[in-house]
């Protein structure tokens, strides 16, 4: 997960974090989306909207992971054609006993063009939305906040 307290440098209008694997990268967009549950729960609901939308989820510790659906390389050679989406989240507790799930557009899409750029923005809004309905439908959603 790419965390800016670490590093807060900027380059420009782009601010230049360190991820955990100690790489320089830029600070993509976040949403952080606020429920009452469990972590079991919360896990489990990020597995099966990730895996609805044919994503492979990679867990990096029990609380976060990426998501990755679709070839870098086919999105290079092919563009718009072959899209490559990234998505990385983290369940976080929050102070008020509930836990903030985030969830970082980890790619931009602009390997595809403003059509490939287009695409994975839409289908970062369709994770968001899908797991605010879902946590909605549950009765444990409590907001979200984008950035």
């Amino acid at each position: 997960m790419l965390d800016a307290r670490l590093l807060g440098g900027t380059f420009g209008r782009v601010l230049w974090v360190l991820s955990p694997q100690g790489r320089l990268a830029y600070r993509m967009s976040h949403t952080d989306i606020f429920v009452n549950g469990s972590m079991e729960n919360v896990r489990q609901a990020v597995l099966q909207a990730f895996e609805h939308n044919q994503f492979r989820v990679q867990w990096s510790s029990e609380t976060a992971g990426k998501a990755i659906k679709g070839s870098k390389g086919k999105n290079i050679a092919l563009g718009a054609f072959a899209q490559y989406y990234e998505m990385d989240f983290q369940i976080m507790p929050v102070a008020d006993g509930s836990l903030a799930l985030r969830l970082v557009q980890s790619n931009t899409g602009w390997a595809g063009g403003v059509i490939g750029a287009t695409k994975v923005k839409r289908q970062y809004e369709d994770i968001v939305n899908g797991l605010s309905g879902y946590f909605q439908s549950q009765g444990i959603y409590k907001g979200r906040n984008q950035q």
